[in-house]
């Protein structure tokens, strides 16, 4: 989810040069891009491609579910006891979560 929110228009080229820097910068952990400022995200979206400020809100949405919905990693909806046997499951849980999303 992050990586496709780094650039736009989003490109795998683009999407892996912006995805790099938030990387580098601040990290891809949904903790570490709830605890920078949005306009230290802004920044690192300047660098790549337009509407910067619409973008470092998304990556701030995207974690902010992550949190809330999965105790703040994605894997652990794979990794659950119940995952393991019922993968449509998890799948569709997490689709749910981010249908609407950007």
């Amino acid at each position: 989810m992050f990586f496709l929110n780094c650039e736009y228009p989003a490109t795998e080229g683009s999407c892996t040069k912006g995805y790099g820097a938030l990387k580098r910068e601040v990290g891809v952990q949904p903790k570490k891009n709830l605890d920078v400022s949005e306009a230290k995200l802004t920044e690192l979206m300047r660098l790549r491609g337009i509407v910067q400020d619409v973008r470092a809100e998304r990556l701030k949405e995207i974690a902010r579910k992550v949190k809330d919905e999965f105790g703040g990693a994605l894997a652990a909806v794979r990794s659950n006891g119940w995952a393991k046997h019922n993968r449509k499951r998890a799948l569709r849980q997490r689709r749910r979560c981010f249908r609407n999303s950007p």
